[in-house]
């Protein structure tokens, strides 16, 4: 089958292997169908990226006003702590959701430097983020997510975040996702902090889950768990990306932040998951986690 081509972005020519029958978004943010005989591209003009950012900025009045509608609710909101009991918390919680999500899919690094133009600094407790991440997640309900998952934090209550928190608590906010996404029905999320020096730990999460392919890569671009699964497969791939974006922001020569994958077998058949980020911005006062 000769199928023309549909623009002239790369050479690559993958399109024509796409599977008929389906909607597809090349590596140049291209959308085209595949109709088994001719490649339709479906983006003539604009970029899916352009239209994911300019949808990111129309829906930013949008939540904020939804924001603004909550506190009226109740005026003691804040996104520092949010209680899942509480519908005007909760309503607070969706709008992060969704504002986490339209920033995967536009592909913006909305992130607030300090003075020195390179990160955000600040400290924050990483039981308090974690908590709260765990909990603006189990609000999600679908036949495709866990429930009765519980959380166990395996590391002191004095352990901070010291270092570029809007980058830190996004990635904490996808990993913990990608946990309520995958884990076991009534299984445990456990999230464990091992401090290496002064300021450099490494914070792992672990999960059971059903067995992964030993031969997918979970941080590839549209890698999915359940092939029948919702979602574009990327929450994973633009954990690495943030990963990147903070280490072109500080230079650590020897100790780059990374973020890595391992799966073992348990005896029962299933699979504990654990992603862990190395070389972390980590303080723990008082003593080693």
């Amino acid at each position: 089958m000769n199928l023309p081509l549909i623009c002239l972005r790369c050479a690559k020519q993958e399109c024509k292997d796409s599977t008929p029958g389906e909607l597809h978004v090349c590596d140049h943010e291209v959308a085209y169908y595949n109709t088994g005989s001719a490649l339709l591209r479906t983006e003539s003009a604009v970029p899916f990226r352009n239209v994911s950012t300019n949808l990111r900025h129309e829906l930013h009045h949008i939540l904020q006003l939804i924001v603004e509608q909550a506190n009226m609710m109740d005026p003691t909101l804040s996104t520092r702590r949010l209680d899942v009991n509480n519908p005007a918390s909760r309503i607070l919680g969706a709008t992060i959701i969704i504002d986490h999500f339209i920033q995967m899919l536009a592909g913006v690094y909305e992130f607030h430097p300090d003075d020195t133009g390179a990160v955000q600094v600040g400290r924050r407790a990483l039981a308090e983020l974690t908590k709260k991440y765990f909990g603006i997640y189990s609000m999600v309900k679908s036949a495709h997510r866990s429930t009765g998952l519980k959380l166990t934090l395996d590391f002191p209550e004095s352990a901070l975040l010291p270092h570029a928190l809007d980058i830190y608590e996004y990635l904490l906010a996808l990993l913990i996702d990608n946990a309520w996404k995958y884990s076991l029905p009534g299984t445990t999320l456990t999230v464990r902090a091992n401090q290496k020096s002064r300021y450099i730990g490494d914070i792992s999460f672990r999960n059971v889950s059903e067995p992964l392919p030993q031969s997918m890569d979970v941080f590839a671009r549209g890698t999915k768990a359940r092939s029948d699964g919702p979602g574009f497969g990327y929450g994973l791939h633009w954990a690495t990306i943030l990963v990147d974006h903070y280490n072109r922001l500080v230079e650590r020569p020897g100790e780059p932040l990374q973020i890595t994958h391992r799966q073992t077998m348990r005896s029962n058949g299933t699979a504990l998951q654990e992603f862990t980020l190395v070389n972390a911005d980590l303080l723990v006062e008082g003593g080693q986690a």
